[in-house]
């Protein structure tokens, strides 16, 4: 895994955010229509081509839902057959292109988007438009839901055996908040392909690009990076139950979500990431490669118009989940440190806290250690201590004594200086 190293580190304010969004399996054939939520209108193509969908001459049908419960849309592509949708498409279209486009609520803040399904395209503006291939997939169905919310925690529901083997399906969520405080807002744009009986993911960790310098070298690399974590549960073997059952994962993240984000281009990112896959409680690092991934322990990067793609192609089942750690990029951190140079004054209007001024110093700053601070004799015309403050006076220096003392251990002192403007 790859990890930052640096003495000067970046941390963010230490307060991990967990979202979660939840991919239900794949539905069976049901009617054309919303089983739960309320049906939005969309439009298809189909390999460019706009195509009618729904009526009983139509060769697909075509439902998107708006589930506020779920905080999402869901999105299904399927064969219309006399009023029903049916959830596998034919062999015939596994190498078409589905085009999806429709409208969202005018207070629903769209961010990302999943789908059993190869995503080629995603674009959130006045209308949500998303670009799907479809995936095969071994399916497990469990019509009388035993397995309902537990089919990654309870044994007999890793275990089951594939009921179907899907050649071509396309079902997926765009996800959406109607608050500004969107979990999934940080990775706006982004979406994740895959082929499994069902997955969902979650993401540690706001964007590291809220910065606070600190020299402190005990500061995790956690604090230097968000976290996605993507669980997937497969059967293990082909409804044959001879052939291996094989998945896949398909991360996309758009150019301005990284810079905005993680400080720095899709190179840097790609150079910074660390992945993972645990199952029965065994935790193994994966290997980049430069071809397709030729198994579960291997993964792949492309770069496409600023965005960085991450790929999995040969993931074996179970109960797998993959971590994705996406750090903060040198460049962000090299910019972060010329404007805490850049900022070493003060005007005769402003002041700034002790704990600030201390992390401007090469004073490690250990948990417990406590921090004071005073003024140079020769510089105090120019600026004062006020409770943990200093103050700016008048234009000059100011030269400030601080003094870090930590739990256990001697206490440590540095001059520091501050233009007052």
């Amino acid at each position: 895994m790859k990890l930052l190293t640096s003495k000067f580190l970046i941390s963010m304010l230490a307060i991990a955010v967990v979202g979660s969004v939840v991919s239900v399996p794949a539905a069976a054939d049901s009617k054309i229509g919303c089983a739960s939520g309320t049906r939005v209108d969309a439009t298809l193509k189909v390999d460019g081509v706009s195509t009618t969908v729904n009526s009983a001459s139509d060769r697909y049908a075509l439902v998107v839902c708006r589930d506020t419960r779920m905080g999402s849309y869901m999105i299904q592509v399927g064969r219309q057959d006399n009023g029903v949708l049916r959830d596998e498409l034919t062999a015939d279209d596994s190498e078409k292109v589905f085009v999806v486009t429709f409208s969202p609520e005018d207070q629903d803040i769209i961010t990302v988007a999943s789908f059993y399904g190869r995503v080629q395209f995603f674009d959130i503006g006045k209308s949500v438009v998303v670009s799907v291939k479809p995936t095969s997939l071994s399916k497990v169905d469990d019509p009388e839901r035993a397995c309902d919310r537990k089919e990654f925690t309870d044994a007999n529901c890793i275990a089951r055996p594939a009921t179907r083997d899907l050649s071509a399906i396309v079902l997926g969520y765009v996800r959406f908040d109607a608050s500004a405080s969107s979990y999934f807002g940080k990775l706006k744009g982004s979406y994740i392909g895959a082929s499994a009986n069902m997955f969902d993911f979650s993401l540690l960790g706001p964007c590291p690009t809220v910065l606070v310098k600190s020299d402190d070298e005990s500061k995790s690399n956690e604090d230097l990076s968000t976290s996605l974590a993507v669980k997937m549960h497969g059967p293990h073997f082909k409804f044959d139950k001879t052939t291996l059952n094989v998945g896949s994962l398909e991360i996309n993240i758009p150019e301005a979500t990284i810079t905005e984000c993680f400080g720095g281009t899709a190179e840097e990112l790609e150079k910074q990431l660390g992945l993972t896959r645990v199952e029965a409680g065994e935790t193994k690092d994966l290997q980049e490669v430069e071809s397709a991934p030729a198994s579960s322990l291997q993964y792949r990067t492309s770069i496409t118009g600023g965005a960085l793609r991450i790929s999995v192609s040969a993931i074996s089942f179970s109960s797998p989940t993959y971590n994705v750690k996406m750090m903060i990029s040198p460049s962000a951190i090299s910019k972060a440190k010329s404007a805490l140079t850049k900022n070493l004054n003060l005007s005769r209007s402003s002041s700034m806290s002790a704990t600030a001024i201390a992390a401007l110093t090469k004073l490690k700053m250990a948990k417990g250690s406590k921090v004071s601070i005073k003024i140079d004799r020769s510089t105090t015309k120019f600026c004062k201590v006020t409770g943990s403050l200093v103050k700016g006076l008048k234009k000059g220096t100011c030269k400030i004594i601080v003094t870090v003392k930590p739990a256990v251990g001697k206490s440590k002192s540095e001059t520091i200086s501050l233009k007052v403007l």
